[in-house]
C-alpha cells in the first residue's frame, strides 16, 4: 500500500453511529450553562450575560455566543422546524 493513511469522514461516521457531533454538544452545553447562570442569584456571570458586549476582537465571549444561540433557537421554534 502506497500513499497516505486512509480515513473515514468524521461527520458520516458520527451520523451512522448515532453519536452527536462536537458542535451539537457545544451548543447544548452552552445553552444549559447559560440557563443555569440566569437562575443563580449572586453569580458575577449573571450580570455579564444580561449586558451586550462590544469588542473589536474576532473572538466571541460566552455571553455573546449564548445570546446568539438563543436567538437562533427562537427563530427555529417560531418557524415550527423543531
Amino acid at each position: 500500500m502506497k500513499g497516505g493513511m486512509r480515513t473515514t469522514p468524521i461527520t458520516a461516521m458520527e451520523s451512522l453511529s448515532g453519536i452527536h457531533s462536537l458542535d451539537d454538544k457545544k451548543v447544548s452545553k452552552t445553552l444549559i450553562q447559560a440557563e443555569k447562570l440566569k437562575r443563580l442569584q449572586s453569580h458575577p456571570m449573571k450580570e455579564r450575560c444580561k449586558t451586550t458586549i462590544k469588542s473589536r476582537l474576532k473572538r466571541i465571549s460566552f455571553a455573546q455566543y449564548s445570546t446568539s444561540l438563543k436567538r437562533i433557537l427562537k427563530m427555529v421554534q417560531g418557524q415550527g422546524i423543531m
